[in-house]
């Protein structure tokens, strides 16, 4: 992966991406159990002082579909419920579903994301699921791109 992208500065996973927070996340996502992200948020609680820390903390946004299918983004809603300021300066343009592309597949797809307005210094990118980290990279090599300079991500869960 990093032969194709500048590294990130730091990545920080809670969980394993094991049956069980494959259910729990596809309820949440999937099913619309947005009650969920009131324990989600409380698993990241101790987190707080950590993203704190950022001059923006920025969670990775949704697509106008999905955002239209499943009627909320899902890391947003969850970080409501945290005493955590959004930045909501990246933008998602219309893509295939990820997890429905292999990983070639997925390398080859151009960046989904637009910055809206200025990001400087350092920023942490949150999301939920780190698998190929094809994503957060896009994500980071656009900020990198508007002068930030270190850019780590927080995600719920890894394969």
């Amino acid at each position: 992966m990093h032969q194709y992208f500048q590294p990130l500065d730091r990545i920080q996973v809670l969980f394993d991406y094991n049956d069980f927070m494959k259910e729990v996340i596809h309820a949440y996502k999937g099913r619309g159990d947005i009650k969920l992200a009131q324990i989600f948020a409380y698993l990241l609680r101790g987190h707080v002082s950590y993203m704190k820390s950022f001059d923006a903390v920025i969670a990775l946004p949704t697509s106008a579909e999905k955002l239209k299918t499943r009627g909320f983004s899902q890391m947003e809603e969850i970080l409501s419920h945290l005493p955590v300021t959004l930045c909501h300066s990246l933008t998602m343009a219309s893509r295939i579903k990820q997890s429905e592309l292999t990983k070639k597949e997925r390398l080859k797809q151009v960046n989904p994301f637009t910055v809206s307005s200025q990001v400087h210094g350092r920023v942490l990118l949150i999301d939920d699921i780190y698998t190929t980290g094809l994503t957060v990279h896009h994500a980071a090599e656009i900020l990198r791109s508007q002068g930030v300079h270190t850019v780590e991500v927080l995600a719920l869960a890894r394969p």
